[in-house]
C-alpha cells in the first residue's frame, strides 16, 4: 500500500500505521493545546493527535497543512 493510500485510511479510533507520521516542529507544538498522554504528529497535510500508549488516532484534522 502506498503512503497516500494509507493516509486516506487514517481515521479516529484506528491505530496509526508505523512510519507514516512525523513529529512537529517545536514552534508549531507550542501553538497547539497540550494534553498528557497525547502527541501531535503530521502525516502529509494532516494534523493528527495520537494517544501515546496504544498509538491510536484520537483526532484527525485532514488538510491542516494544505
Amino acid at each position: 500500500m502506498r503512503i497516500t493510500e494509507i493516509q486516506q485510511n487514517l481515521a479516529r479510533g484506528k491505530p496509526l500505521p508505523p512510519g507514516i507520521a512525523k513529529t512537529l516542529d517545536a514552534r508549531l507544538l507550542d501553538q497547539l493545546p497540550h494534553s498528557d498522554g497525547y502527541e501531535w504528529m503530521q502525516a502529509g497535510v494532516d494534523l493528527i493527535l495520537v494517544t501515546v500508549a496504544p498509538g491510536e488516532i484520537h483526532e484527525l484534522l485532514k488538510g491542516a497543512f494544505d
